[in-house]
């Protein structure tokens, strides 16, 4: 078990790295002439207008076949994610180390990371909103398992990963960012982060009073 959370703690640097390195490489042929795109089509109908129309599927499939990475980045987002709950469901975590085990996780900075890419890879999806929103219920909740100081310490340390990180793999676009810098962004996102947890913590505490009181 001790060497699974050391391998769960790499998984997602891992990932981060391999997704650059395989799936976002993949994505610049939303950059290429049509000439050299519509070979790659697979399901993408070959008289769309620009590359950048190009499915997502087909993005997934030319990064599978170009570059071996993808199959780790797919396998230590998996383990990231799986492994957790794995325990939680053979009872060998208690519901505040699955908070603290995903507490510090930077997400703010992984939110940003992948709208920036999609982007400069002009492309347009709603998953980076999807996952925010899913990160704040799940974390949210858990955090009825932690005392307030816990909770304002992990969200502070997901905070300073997330500059950290920022200044290290997302470029302080201003075209991008306007009106703010990139930091006064990651500091916002993470601010709505801590407080989405906090709506979400209030109302589990709710129903869980109101289930004991029935």
């Amino acid at each position: 078990m001790k060497y699974g959370w050391w391998i769960w703690g790499f998984s997602l640097p891992v990932f981060l790295v391999t997704y650059v390195y395989s799936f976002f490489l993949a994505s610049k042929i939303a950059y290429e002439s049509q000439t050299d795109c519509r070979p790659k089509f697979i399901f993408t109908p070959k008289d769309v207008e620009y590359c950048s129309d190009i499915y997502p599927i087909d993005v997934f499939l030319i990064s599978l076949k170009t570059y071996p990475l993808s199959y780790l980045c797919i396998a230590s987002g998996m383990f990231f994610i799986l492994h957790p709950l794995y325990q939680l469901y053979k009872k060998k975590l208690s519901y505040k180390t699955v908070y603290l085990a995903l507490s510090w996780i930077p997400v703010p900075f992984l939110f940003h990371f992948f709208e920036y890419n999609q982007y400069i890879s002009m492309r347009s999806s709603a998953s980076p909103v999807i996952v925010l929103c899913v990160a704040i219920i799940i974390v949210g909740g858990l955090s009825t398992q932690a005392n307030w100081k816990t909770f304002f310490l992990m969200n502070g340390i997901a905070a300073v990963l997330t500059l950290c990180l920022a200044s290290l793999a997302v470029p302080n676009d201003l075209h991008w960012f306007k009106p703010v810098t990139r930091n006064v962004a990651m500091v916002f996102t993470a601010i709505v982060y801590t407080l989405g947890q906090l709506v979400v913590h209030f109302l589990v505490r709710g129903v869980i009073t109101l289930v004991k009181r029935g």
